[in-house]
């Protein structure tokens, strides 16, 4: 497990909670999900499992199961999100659009990021708009607190409707409840 590195996707915080239900579930249970980690040159990188890692290492193992798949980081990047998208975790929609773009800058097109996930365009095109148009500030909030943070990714999606950006944190404090 110490040859185990971060992904260099994260699309979503560590829930520490979380990890904790899930450490003592799998002290009742074990582990019934192995993680997924593609090699590099002195270990591997995870693809997905972080929570499992975590919980893991909690209780003490050195070992975990995983499956070893040889990926390039566009697939990584990808594996990682489906995983994600089909729990229905709350992933982190700044991330997810950087890791879009930078699929886009090595040729892939909105529509073949769209199938590989199976969602629509329109889903892809949204969560860019949270890049490109969002406010910075509300940006931030949703990296560093993605789990806590009242504004979901759909939320995020329709400030990004709003051209102000003043309107936009205006609209955000209303969301936290502070505004």
């Amino acid at each position: 497990m110490d040859r185990v590195k971060p992904s260099s996707f994260a699309l979503r915080d560590l829930d520490e909670a979380a990890v904790e239900e899930l450490a003592g579930s799998i002290r009742a249970s074990g582990l019934l999900q192995p993680i997924m980690v593609k090699p590099t040159g002195d270990g591997y990188e995870l693809v997905f499992g972080l929570h499992r890692l975590e919980a893991c290492k909690r209780l003490g193992w050195k070992k975990i199961p995983a499956f070893v798949k040889h990926i390039s980081s566009e697939e990584t990047f990808l594996t990682g999100l489906i995983e994600n998208l089909q729990r229905n975790i709350r992933i982190n929609p700044v991330a997810e659009a950087r890791g879009y773009k930078r699929l886009m800058a090595k040729g892939w097109t909105s529509h073949e990021i769209a199938n590989r996930i199976s969602k629509s365009d329109s889903y892809v095109y949204d969560r860019l708009r949270v890049l490109d148009r969002l406010h910075p500030t509300i940006q931030k909030e949703l990296i560093t607190h993605v789990c806590k943070s009242p504004i979901t990714p759909s939320h995020a999606e329709r400030l990004t409707l709003i051209e102000d950006m003043k309107l936009q944190l205006k609209f955000t404090k209303k969301l936290r409840g502070d505004g």
